[in-house]
């Protein structure tokens, strides 16, 4: 699946639901860097 998000916030929001409805193998594409995305997915540090 893709999706387009007309923000970084927006898709830092999106990142957290995917996240939390249970997802583990799933990625983010963003053309520079968005501060806090890997906490977002899960990822940790």
């Amino acid at each position: 699946m893709a999706a387009e998000y007309p923000s970084a916030a927006a898709l830092y929001e999106a990142a957290k639901r995917v996240r939390d409805a249970g997802f583990r193998r799933w990625d983010v594409y963003s053309p520079f860097p968005i501060h806090g995305m890997d906490e977002a997915m899960g990822l940790g540090k």
